[in-house]
C-alpha cells in the first residue's frame, strides 16, 4: 500500500510542478498583452489565487503521501473534489453566462493554468477514484489482515 500512496506523492509534486510552469508561462506570454478594466483583474487574481491555492495543497499532500501519511488520502480526494467543482462552476458561471467571451474565458481562463495540466490528464476526477478507493483498503485493513 505504502508505494501506491509514494505513486500519487510523486504525481501530485509533478503536476503541482507543471501547474506552476504552466502559470508563469502563461503570465510571461499574456502579461503586457492583456488590458481588461479593473474588476476584470480582482476575479483574475481572486482566480489565480484559488488555482494557485489548489495546486499548492495537492504538492503538500504529495509530500505526505510521499512519508506514508494515511491522513493525506482523504484530504488529497477533498482536494480532487474542490478541482472539479472549481472549473464546473468556472466554466458555468463565467464561460455559459458572462456576455464577453474574450475577458470570461481569454483572460479569466488563464487563471486556471495552474490546473491544466492536471485537467488535460484528467488526473484530479482518476485520483478521486484512487484515493476513495485506498481509503476503503485502508478502513477494512483490519479485517483484510486477519484473514
Amino acid at each position: 500500500m505504502r508505494w501506491i500512496l509514494a505513486f500519487f506523492g510523486v504525481l501530485n509534486l509533478v503536476f503541482g510542478v507543471l501547474g506552476l510552469l504552466q502559470f508563469g508561462y502563461q503570465l510571461s506570454w499574456h502579461w503586457s498583452r492583456w488590458h481588461f478594466p479593473f474588476y476584470a483583474w480582482i476575479v483574475f487574481l481572486l482566480m489565480s489565487t484559488i488555482s494557485l491555492f489548489l495546486v499548492v495543497t495537492l504538492g503538500y499532500l504529495g509530500i505526505l503521501l510521499l512519508q506514508g501519511k494515511r491522513s493525506a488520502v482523504v484530504k488529497t480526494a477533498w482536494v480532487c473534489v474542490a478541482e472539479v467543482a472549481y472549473v464546473v462552476v468556472d466554466v458555468v458561471l463565467f464561460w455559459r453566462i458572462y456576455p464577453d467571451p474574450h475577458i470570461s474565458i481569454g483572460f479569466w481562463g488563464n487563471a486556471q493554468a495552474p490546473l491544466t495540466p492536471q485537467l488535460i490528464a484528467a488526473y484530479p476526477v482518476i485520483t478521486l477514484v484512487a484515493m476513495l478507493l485506498i481509503y476503503r483498503r485502508l478502513r477494512n485493513a483490519g479485517e483484510l489482515s486477519v484473514g
